[in-house]
């Protein structure tokens, strides 16, 4: 068996290896992505909450 000296971190934004992208593809499937979702659509409703409703909507989405 071979020892590795030194690890890299991966460029999730371009991943050389096809397995690699395969399963990051499976992974980021299974939770929301900013950049999936066009939440700039959502201004108009967001401008009609009221202050407590902002709050807990941002609680409930950033912990």
């Amino acid at each position: 068996m071979k020892l590795v000296d030194r690890a890299s971190a991966i460029n999730w934004n371009r991943v050389p290896d096809e397995k690699d992208a395969e399963v990051w593809e499976r992974l980021t499937g299974n939770f929301w992505l900013p950049e999936k979702v066009p939440v700039s659509n959502d201004i108009p409703s967001w401008n009609t909450l009221t202050p407590a409703e902002k709050e807990l909507t941002m609680r409930v989405f950033t912990g």
